[in-house]
């Protein structure tokens, strides 16, 4: 449903095939309303976060565009790497770490 939706929004190639679910992850609709509020605390946690870097970001790109400095960063790439999915399901498992 989600590749779907994405790929009438244009995000992704309309020919690229849809991936099967992994098995280690469950359906929302499967979730239990405990899991589900678990889940949509922790994407709210990531939107926040994100917001947050993305200004942060933006701040940091501005100061070197003003000062002069933007030119030695060249071609780049900011990458992001969340690790909450990891303490979900532990979580889920009763690990709590």
């Amino acid at each position: 449903m989600r590749c779907g939706k994405a790929k009438a929004l244009g995000l992704i190639d309309p020919r690229a095939p849809e991936q099967e679910l992994p098995d280690s992850l469950r359906r929302w609709e499967t979730l239990s309303d405990e899991d589900k509020a678990l889940y949509v605390h922790s994407m709210r946690v990531n939107a926040g976060m994100l917001e947050a870097m993305d200004f942060r970001i933006g701040r940091l790109f501005d100061f070197r565009r003003r000062t002069g400095r933007s030119q030695p960063l060249g071609f780049g790439a900011v990458v992001l790497l969340l690790g909450l999915a990891r303490v979900i399901t532990r979580h889920r498992r009763g690990r709590r770490t």
